[in-house]
């Protein structure tokens, strides 16, 4: 960094993170349970996430130093997850707080709207984190100096991209697959299926 960064959230990043990592751990219990509330805690499938290893990938910005730009691509690709996945809170709340299909439905969707809350501050953290970084200047791997919004706006126009182009599009085939499997034996497949896929 060829700025200083005292008094930003820059500054702060190490315990920002420890934080963010501690609250997904919990994050990802309190869907399982609101999961559970709603559905009565149903049998459910192993294979849920596709266990495929991220693949190597070339540097994108040899201007600056390689953990600089690990970390930016890292920011970003959470805080665009975090954004995206307003929708799905949208969602959660509107099924499981369905009164006409689930009994406990008022639990579930309280339980999702304390996690959505538990996420609005790491929004704030990566956005400002991302933002200050933005209006720096930023060191040049081979001396010089490279201006931060040339490197964000690059990064974040991929990773918005990547995630609602080919990783949108990998994860409805593998969630259709899952879905296909699951109602292999039903006696209203076809029907239930062509129900489904008209969600869209």
């Amino acid at each position: 960094m060829r700025d200083p960064i005292d008094g930003t959230a820059l500054a702060h990043l190490g315990v920002l993170f420890e934080a963010h990592a501690r609250d997904e751990a919990g994050h990802r219990r309190m869907w399982e349970l609101a999961r559970d509330i709603a559905l009565d805690k149903p049998a459910v499938p192993k294979d849920l996430a596709p266990n495929v290893a991220p693949p190597a990938t070339p540097r994108l910005f040899p201007e600056i130093a390689a953990d600089l730009e690990a970390l930016v691509l890292r920011m970003l690709g959470v805080l665009v997850i975090e954004v995206f996945a307003v929708g799905a809170f949208r969602w959660a709340k509107e099924v499981l707080g369905d009164r006409t299909l689930f009994r406990r439905h008022d639990e579930a969707r309280t339980l999702i709207g304390y996690i959505q809350q538990d996420e609005a501050p790491h929004v704030g953290y990566l956005a400002t984190a991302l933002a200050e970084l933005r209006c720096r200047r930023l060191a040049g791997a081979s001396g010089g100096t490279v201006a931060g919004a040339d490197v964000i706006d690059r990064a974040r126009d991929l990773i918005v991209g990547f995630q609602a182009g080919p990783r949108h599009r990998a994860n409805v085939e593998f969630r259709t697959q899952v879905v296909e499997r699951c109602v292999a034996d039903h006696p209203r497949r076809e029907e239930l299926l062509a129900e489904f896929r008209a969600l869209g």
